[in-house]
């Protein structure tokens, strides 16, 4: 059975951690099969965007606890930075990514819906970092992820309590964009990536590129690099002549 799987639906995919049994438990071997996964969509350009989403009645209950017990200074440091280069692969594609936590997130399943682009979550989306009652920390970029999104004073919150954000609260806090039922929310995160699809392909890339690494000569490059593709000749045509632009 494969740990991920994933479902075209044109401009746009579903990414769905398949270990229900588990939760969603983040063990190696879904990390490795999810940074596979992204590999392989960094290599079809028709795919702009990617909904992330967790089979069962949770997004990501965490890491695997079971493969970190008894680990060593040393593989614990290999532990953290294996799930660090997988969630920076993440970060750092080209696909625009939306998380759609569709319960539990805690843990290294914050930490996996901090690396997506957006995030939207079901009435019953829990969102925490557990980790200081059991001793550690988040490892793979989590801590920095949340202070960006959510501000410096409220991760500190989340972080030194180790207790969970119900989904209006984190609606509330900035850390989701939306609240929705649980039976529909794949529905409206598809309708979010099929606008996010529908963009301009090579400008998503540079606005996302930008986001990331922001002033400069950066943005004058990536500016001139939607001229230099022809899809700013194809966006503007389009809208002065009342048509729909062709990406292709």
């Amino acid at each position: 059975m494969s740990l991920v799987e994933v479902e075209g639906r044109g401009g746009w995919v579903v990414v769905r951690l398949n270990n229900p049994r588990k939760r969603n438990a983040l063990c190696r071997a879904l990390l490795a099969e999810l940074a596979e996964s992204f590999a392989v969509l960094e290599g079809e350009p028709g795919v702009r965007a990617a909904v992330l989403t967790g089979e069962g009645e949770a997004f990501a209950a965490g890491a695997d606890l079971s493969e970190m017990l008894g680990l060593t200074p040393v593989g614990a440091r290999e532990f953290a930075r294996f799930g660090r280069d997988v969630l920076s692969r993440i970060e750092n594609s080209r696909v625009v990514t939306l998380a759609a936590v569709n319960g539990h997130a805690l843990g290294g399943g914050l930490e996996l819906a901090l690396a997506c682009d957006l995030r939207i979550c079901s009435e019953n989306a829990k969102f925490g970092q557990p980790g200081l009652k059991l001793g550690v920390i988040p490892g793979w970029g989590g801590a920095e992820r949340l202070s960006r999104v959510v501000g410096l004073g409220r991760a500190k919150a989340m972080l030194f309590t180790a207790e969970a954000l119900d989904a209006e609260t984190a609606l509330a806090w900035g850390l989701v964009s939306a609240v929705h039922p649980l039976e529909i929310l794949l529905d409206k995160a598809g309708e979010l990536a099929g606008k996010i699809a529908a963009l301009g392909p090579v400008a998503l890339t540079q606005v996302k590129r930008q986001l990331a690494s922001p002033g400069g000569e950066t943005e004058l490059d990536a500016f001139a690099e939607c001229f230099a593709s022809g899809e700013a000749a194809e966006g503007l045509g389009a809208f002065l002549e009342k048509r729909e632009p062709n990406w292709n």
